[in-house]
């Protein structure tokens, strides 16, 4: 049997990364389940994974690529009684407890976080656009 995730401090520590707009929110809790959801790939420790997704809208993709098939499975073995796939009832319901809280709070926060790193992108571009213009001319 494993030990079951504590839903509401990966839930709260989610939130704050996508409320705040800022990866480096993420901490341990947040990483340690996030990294382990299907479609993510390898990025060796939590620095890592926040230098991967310092745009959150890539975050957000991955998260909405991945979420069908987490709770699907979690689903899965929720209801795969009464052994629930091994794993033990507690574990899988607060893995499910999870993914469906992180579903229902992407909508609140991926057009804000869309306008938010659209709107840094460009900053960006034309700060680097001004910094090329007065070095040339």
């Amino acid at each position: 049997m494993l030990t079951p995730y504590n839903t509401k401090n990966v839930l709260r520590n989610i939130e704050s990364v996508l409320k705040n707009q800022d990866i480096t929110k993420l901490n341990k809790t947040g990483y340690n389940f996030l990294y382990l959801m299907g479609d993510f790939i390898a990025h060796y420790n939590l620095t890592g994974f926040q230098d991967y997704y310092t745009d959150l809208r890539l975050l957000i993709v991955d998260l909405e690529y991945s979420l069908p098939a987490e709770k699907s499975v979690a689903e899965r073995d929720v209801n795969d009684k009464p052994k629930h796939n091994g794993y033990g009832l507690p574990y899988c319901q607060s893995k499910l407890d999870i993914v469906n809280g992180i579903d229902e709070m992407l909508p609140k926060y991926a057009d804000k976080i869309e306008v938010a790193f659209a709107e840094k992108e460009k900053t960006d571009a034309l700060t680097l656009a001004h910094a090329l213009i007065e070095e040339y001319q």
